[in-house]
């Protein structure tokens, strides 16, 4: 599999079996892949995330007690967010993006579109976001709501991949995803 042209640089864990997936047929190459994540961020100024310290990471379970800990030893206040999954992937023809497109809306991923005419690029989202502002002493109990919550919506993210997953195998086995049947 090509590198990842993400800011990561590398493939989310698992993301891994549906960009194997997509990039085994012709016609379709991921460009950038994240899974969804739930993040700390500690934001110099509204709208300037290119300059925010990373606080806390992840892509799997998140860590409620990790999260408290940071707010324990911040003085000013930070931001969770839950992001679901994005993936940006080019395709032969317009013909090709299209037919991704509408494989994956209705796998859930409604956040989607065709971003570029130019390179027939798809970008596939998924509609599963939490941004709140945490500040320092803020209740615990509090905190692990959030954090559940997040993980909610983190863990469904994560099911719309296999659905997609899923349903670009059973399209493979069936020769469904030659862009001139899915069109169907």
């Amino acid at each position: 599999m090509k590198t990842d042209r993400s800011k990561k640089g590398s493939f989310d864990e698992d993301i891994k079996p549906l960009l194997e997936v997509i990039n085994s047929k012709e016609g379709y190459t991921t460009t950038s892949s994240c899974s969804g994540r739930i993040v700390i961020l500690d934001i110099p100024k509204a709208g300037d995330k290119k300059n925010a310290r990373w606080l806390y990471t992840t892509h799997e379970k998140a860590d409620a007690e990790k999260i408290i800990e940071i707010l324990n030893h911040i003085k000013k206040p930070v931001w969770l967010l839950q992001e679901p999954v994005i993936l940006h992937v080019k395709c032969n023809n317009l013909d090709h993006a299209e037919a991704l497109l509408k494989t994956a809306q209705d796998c859930g991923f409604k956040r989607s579109g065709i971003f570029s005419l130019k390179n027939n690029a798809v970008e596939l989202q998924s509609t599963e976001r939490i941004e709140t502002l945490l500040t320092p002493g803020l209740d615990e109990k509090y905190v692990r709501l959030i954090v559940d919550a997040a993980q909610k919506k983190l863990d469904r993210t994560k099911e719309k991949i296999k659905r997609l997953e899923m349903k670009l195998l059973i399209k493979n086995e069936n020769r469904l995803l030659d862009h001139d049947i899915l069109q169907q």
